[in-house]
C-alpha cells in the first residue's frame, strides 16, 4: 500500500493542496482514525467492558463499519460537499433533519480536541515518569500546550497541514506495523486463551459503543470534498481504501495486544490503562518504548489535525448557508470557533488536574462523542433510503440494514442497560442531543431566518450547484 500511492504523494506535495488528490484525500480519513491512539487509547476502553474479547469487538466494529462507510460511500459518489452529513441528509430529508444533524456533528466534533487533549496529557507524563523523575504538574503543562500547538498549525492552513497530514500518516502506518509485530513476537500467550470461553453478549456490545468510535473518523474526508479534484469519485474511493487498510490493521493489532499481555495482563490493564507502556518499557527496551510514546503523541497529533480541518470547512460551510443568521461568513468567525475549541481544551484539562483524574473524564467524553456519532450515522441511513431513484436498493438496503440494527444495538445497550459507568456519558450525550434539538426548533420558528438558508452541493455530473 505504502509504494503503492508514493509516487502520487511524492507529486501532490509539490502542488498546492488547497485541490487534493487520492492520497491526501486518503490520509485525512487514515489520520482522522489515529490507529496507534486508539491503540494506547480507546483499546483501554473497550478492554474494561470486554477484556480478552477485544479483538472480536474490533472486528464486529469493522464489519459495522463497513456497512456504515458504505452510507458515506454512496452519498459523496453523488454529492460533492464540504458540509458533509448534513448536507447529505438535507438533500434527502430536508432542512430541519439537516439542522439538527449540523448542530450535533458540530458539538461533538468540538469535543475531539479536547478529549484527546485530556489523555495525551495523562499518557506522557505517565511514560515519562517510567524513564525520568517528573514535576506533577507536567501533565497540566501538556494539556494546555497541546491544543495551542493543534490550533496554531491548523491556522496556517489547509495547504501546510495537508503536506504534514500524508507525511505523518505513513509514519503511523509503519510504526503500528513494526509494534503488531513485535507484539506477535514477544506474546506470552496465543489463540489457546479463548479455549473453552464463554462470550457475554453484554460485554460485547458495551465494547462495542467505544469500538465504533475506532473508527469514527473514517469519513472525515467528505469535509474536504470542495478542496479535492473529481470528489465524488476520489472521496469515496479513499475513504473505503483507508477504512480497509486500518479496519486490518485495527483488528490485527488487538489481538497482538491481548498475545503481549495475556490473560492477566489484560485484566491489569482494564485497571490501569498504562500497563501497557510498563510492559513495552520491561520487555521491548527504551529505544521501542520512547519511539512508541513518540509515534502516539503524533498519532494524536494527527487524529486532532484532520478532525479541526474537518469542523472548520463544516463550520465554513454552515456560516455560508445561513445556519447562523448572527455570525458573518467571514474567516474570523472560523478562527473563533478553533479558539473556543482550544479554550474548552485547555478548562478540561485544569478541570482535570485539579480532579487528579485525566483518563476517567477522557472516557465519559469519548463515550458521548460515540453516541453521537452513531446518532448522525444512523439518521444518513434512513436519508440514503430516499434515494432510491439515484441508488439501487440492491446496493444499499442490506447495509443499511445491517449498520442501523447494530448501531441501534450498540445504543441500547449503551443508553438503557442499567448498573455500568457510561452514565456520565449518557448525560453529556442527553445534553447534547437536547441543545441541537432546542437550535433546530429556535431557527425553525423563525419563518424568514428559516427560508432564508440554502443546503448547497455539488451533484455528480452537473457543473452547478443545487441549493434546497
Amino acid at each position: 500500500m505504502t509504494f503503492i500511492i508514493l509516487p502520487e504523494i511524492a507529486a501532490e506535495l509539490m502542488q498546492d493542496h488547497k485541490v487534493l488528490g487520492f492520497s491526501g484525500s486518503m490520509m485525512q480519513s487514515f489520520t482522522s482514525i489515529g490507529p496507534m491512539l486508539d491503540l494506547v487509547a480507546l483499546f483501554t476502553v473497550i478492554a474494561v467492558y470486554s477484556g480478552i474479547l477485544l479483538p472480536l469487538v474490533m472486528g464486529l466494529s469493522f464489519i459495522v463499519g463497513y456497512s456504515t462507510m458504505n452510507t458515506v460511500f454512496r452519498f459523496s459518489s453523488i454529492y460533492s460537499s464540504n458540509g458533509g452529513y448534513y448536507s447529505y441528509v438535507g438533500k434527502a430529508l430536508g432542512k430541519t433533519p439537516a439542522l439538527f444533524v449540523g448542530f450535533l456533528y458540530l458539538m461533538y466534533a468540538a469535543l475531539v480536541l479536547p478529549n484527546i487533549s485530556l489523555f495525551i496529557s495523562s499518557f506522557v507524563a505517565t511514560s515519562l515518569s517510567l524513564v525520568y523523575t517528573i514535576p506533577s504538574y507536567l501533565v497540566l503543562i501538556i494539556s494546555l500546550v497541546f491544543p495551542l500547538f493543534i490550533i496554531v498549525f491548523v491556522f496556517t492552513g489547509l495547504k501546510l497541514t495537508m503536506k504534514y497530514t500524508v507525511v505523518a500518516g505513513l509514519i503511523e502506518f509503519s510504526m503500528i506495523i513494526l509494534a503488531s509485530f513485535l507484539f506477535f513476537t514477544h506474546s506470552v500467550a496465543g489463540f489457546g486463551v479463548y479455549n473453552g470461553l464463554n462470550v457475554n453478549v453484554n460485554s460485547v456490545f458495551l465494547g462495542l459503543v467505544f469500538g465504533i468510535l475506532v473508527f469514527s473518523g473514517s469519513g472525515s474526508s467528505i469535509f474536504l470534498s470542495d478542496n479535492v479534484r473529481n470528489s465524488t469519485r476520489t472521496v469515496p474511493w479513499s475513504i473505503i481504501s483507508s477504512y480497509s487498510v486500518s479496519g486490518i490493521l485495527m483488528v490485527v493489532s488487538s489481538f497482538a495486544l491481548v498475545f503481549f499481555l495475556g490473560t492477566s495482563g489484560i485484566s491489569s490493564y482494564t485497571i490501569n490503562p498504562f500497563v501497557l507502556l510498563t510492559q513495552i518499557y520491561n520487555r521491548l527496551g527504551l529505544p521501542f518504548f520512547l519511539a512508541f510514546v513518540a509515534l502516539s503523541v503524533l498519532s494524536s497529533a494527527n487524529l486532532t489535525i484532520s478532525y479541526t480541518n474537518a469542523l472548520r470547512n463544516s463550520f465554513r460551510k454552515m456560516l455560508s448557508e445561513k445556519f447562523f443568521s448572527l455570525i458573518p461568513p467571514k474567516e474570523s468567525s472560523q478562527n473563533y470557533l478553533l479558539l473556543l475549541t482550544m479554550g474548552l481544551s485547555m478548562i478540561l484539562g485544569m478541570i482535570a488536574y485539579s480532579w487528579n483524574n485525566y483518563v476517567t473524564l477522557f472516557e465519559v467524553i469519548a463515550g458521548a462523542v460515540s453516541l453521537s456519532y452513531m446518532t448522525i450515522h444512523i439518521i444518513t441511513n434512513i436519508a440514503l433510503l430516499k434515494l432510491h431513484k439515484r441508488v439501487s436498493l440492491v446496493y444499499v438496503l442490506p447495509s443499511v440494514i445491517i449498520s442501523t440494527a447494530l448501531l441501534s444495538i450498540a445504543m441500547y445497550y449503551s443508553l438503557f442497560l442499567p448498573d455500568h459507568s457510561l452514565f456520565y456519558s449518557n448525560v453529556l450525550f442527553g445534553s447534547i442531543i437536547a441543545i441541537a434539538l432546542v437550535s433546530t426548533a429556535m431557527i425553525r420558528s423563525k419563518k424568514d431566518r428559516y427560508e432564508s438558508i440554502r443546503i448547497e452541493v455539488e451533484e455528480v455530473g452537473n457543473a452547478t450547484s443545487h441549493p434546497t
